[in-house]
């Protein structure tokens, strides 16, 4: 096979309709979302690159058209970090897919594609220390007149003298549905 032969859109239908349900056994969900990753995709193409869903091809999908892609998710439709991370993961799971069948005409979709990192996410989930008056109320909670409420006061104590996190604490109650 030639250099550019491969056929993209006739690949990308066997990934979806054999390989990811028969041989991966992903979820019908996942395929929606990998099928929903690649309509975005074509959608770019067409609209920064005026080419059509059977337009694009290996040749036309380099590393910094990929790129491109990413940013106009997270620019142009306000998508989130994890969404464009997701959307990422789909297309590496498709160039994976496609460097394993055809090596040769693949292999460069393949490594411009892996040569893109995922996008951490910034911190904003800190965590914050409780007040004593907090404190006060927590280990106020439980039934002390019962042995496992004495329990939780002892554990959420040691807690709280550890220097464990409010976090710890919150899962801590959900788990516990006594407090």
């Amino acid at each position: 096979m030639r250099k550019g032969t491969v056929n993209f859109l006739g690949l990308l239908t066997e990934y979806f309709e054999s390989y990811l349900p028969t041989v991966k056994g992903v979820s019908r969900n996942t395929i929606i979302s990998y099928q929903y990753a690649f309509a975005l995709l074509f959608e770019y193409m067409e609209l920064e690159k005026g080419l059509t869903a059977d337009k694009v091809s290996f040749g036309n999908l380099d590393g910094d058209s990929i790129l491109r892609f990413l940013q106009w998710l997270e620019e142009t439709r306000a998508c989130s970090i994890k969404t464009r991370n997701q959307r990422r993961a789909a297309i590496m799971s498709f160039a994976k897919y496609a460097a394993r069948k055809f090596s040769t005409e693949t292999i460069s979709f393949y490594s411009d594609i892996a040569d893109i990192p995922p996008k951490r996410e910034p911190k904003t989930n800190e965590i914050k220390d409780f007040t004593k008056d907090e404190i006060g109320i927590l280990l106020n909670l439980p039934n002390t007149a019962k042995r496992i409420g004495q329990r939780d006061v002892t554990l959420m104590s040691v807690l709280y003298s550890s220097g464990a996190r409010a976090k710890r604490f919150a899962i801590l109650r959900k788990r516990r549905h006594v407090w």
